[in-house]
């Protein structure tokens, strides 16, 4: 598959109702075939079950919430420019908040 062009199959063409990934964090590297694949499916509603959302860093997660949330990119804007700056603070309540409904621990 050429990382360049939207993927092509039969499962491209359906709208699922409901896509549950296991072991989602292989989608985290947003450069990845597999992230791209997965972000190419037309879904309604997305759930994600992984026990190591974050190998590197906490921007391993922006892949996971790309998913959930209606399985669009969101850029490096609402990382970079609203929880990076308190998080390299020490500051993780604006994260807790960010991810308290996405997330069950």
């Amino acid at each position: 598959m050429d990382f360049r062009s939207t993927p092509k199959g039969p499962v491209y063409d359906y709208q699922w109702y409901r896509v549950i990934l296991d072991e989602a964090h292989v989608i985290r590297n947003s450069h990845a075939h597999v992230h791209a694949a997965i972000m190419s499916l037309q879904t309604k509603n997305q759930m994600c079950l992984t026990g190591t959302p974050s190998k590197n860093s906490l921007s391993d997660y922006m892949s996971l919430f790309e998913f959930i949330c209606c399985n669009q990119p969101l850029g490096a804007q609402p990382w970079d420019g609203i929880l990076q700056k308190h998080l390299e603070i020490g500051n993780l309540k604006p994260f807790h908040m960010a991810t308290c409904h996405l997330m069950l621990r």
